[in-house]
């Protein structure tokens, strides 16, 4: 952790939110800040501030927008936990795969939008937060000219894929991409209890005190 950059006064935060589905986290940003983000890196980092700029047009009107990062075949093929085939399962875990980012559109704060899932809001300073939006960009998959590599249809709520990297693997899962965004941004997120979504959740709530969003 890194209290240059987190946590942040509330009312100057950046908030962000870890969402929980069950097996699976997602995390939820302000469309407005991952512009602003994309400002601040203009200069420094202009393919990452392209791919932000990118991410947030895509819905326009958006206010919020929960991203997340998995397995190709098991994120876009599998809607429920039951559906998961063990030869799958086996297939992303053991052996490297293709990877993808999973951006969805919130009319609404999440714990509005998604109340039925477990969250943790966190307060980021303005550095930790472009911190945190430079490692998602860097996850986007991109053709040559720049462009997000749209891939297909979300799984709710009007969301698309995108190609994305790198590859998936038993020690890079889903969560840990999380918690790396969020150590970058100077939030105390472990490579091991983040293995599954209910470690990142449990350390989040026993290592930060934010408040609700």
């Amino acid at each position: 952790d890194d209290p240059a950059l987190y946590p942040e006064a509330p009312d100057r935060a950046r908030w962000v939110a870890v969402v929980d589905h069950g097996w699976h986290a997602g995390l939820v940003v302000s469309a407005a800040d991952l512009r602003a983000a994309a400002v601040a890196l203009g200069r420094e980092d202009p393919e990452a501030a392209s791919t932000l700029r990118q991410i947030a047009a895509r819905h326009p009107s958006a206010p919020f927008l929960e991203i997340g990062w998995g397995e190709a075949a098991v994120y876009q093929g599998v809607r429920q936990i039951d559906d998961l085939s063990l030869s799958v399962a086996a297939r992303a875990l053991f052996w490297p795969t293709p990877s993808v980012l999973h951006v969805v559109p919130l009319a609404a704060p999440p714990a509005r939008s998604l109340p039925g899932a477990a969250q943790r809001p966190l307060a980021l300073s303005d550095d930790g937060f472009t911190a945190l939006a430079a490692g998602l960009a860097q996850t986007a998959g991109t053709d040559e000219g720049g462009r997000l590599s749209e891939i297909g249809p979300g799984l709710y709520g009007g969301g698309v894929f995108y190609a994305a990297r790198p590859a998936y693997s038993a020690v890079y899962t889903c969560n840990h991409w999380i918690a790396g965004l969020l150590r970058r941004a100077g939030v105390p997120a472990s490579w091991l209890l983040s293995a599954w979504s209910g470690g990142l959740m449990a350390e989040l709530g026993w290592r930060t005190n934010d408040l609700a969003l």
